[in-house]
């Protein structure tokens, strides 16, 4: 039936399994369309801001210039790191009420990746 569809909307050839786009975009950052994932770049920002705490705008700035971004995107970055340092421990409370696994707590990475969902689910109201 994949076969009968695909010539019917003029595909060809294989396409690239889900995995292999997932893997595309957690190495380089670009989703398949050739844009950068926004909320990779506030990952790696917030990661880089935990071990050196060093000025968030000039890590925002170094993660942009290696990235082509958006206006929409890079005011989203800015808004997302921002608000995410800024409302550090009220997210920390959210999420540890409901995140009881102590082995979990543990995990840097899971803990950010939380941090920016909430933040985007409480605190912003348009989110791209």
């Amino acid at each position: 039936m994949n076969d009968r569809f695909n010539k019917r909307v003029g595909r060809t050839g294989t396409s690239r399994k889900r995995s292999d786009t997932r893997n595309y975009q957690k190495e380089t950052g670009y989703n398949q369309y050739g844009k950068i994932n926004p909320r990779q770049v506030i990952l790696d920002v917030l990661t880089v801001f935990e071990m050196k705490s060093i000025d968030p705008e000039r890590l925002i700035e170094t993660e942009l210039q290696k990235k082509r971004v958006d206006h929409r995107d890079r005011r989203f970055i800015f808004e997302a790191v921002y608000g995410v340092i800024r409302r550090k421990l009220t997210l920390d409370y959210v999420i540890y009420k409901y995140l009881v696994d102590a082995a979990l707590r543990e995990e840097n990475k899971l803990i950010l990746v939380l941090r920016i969902g909430m933040y985007q689910i409480l605190y912003m109201d348009r989110v791209p």
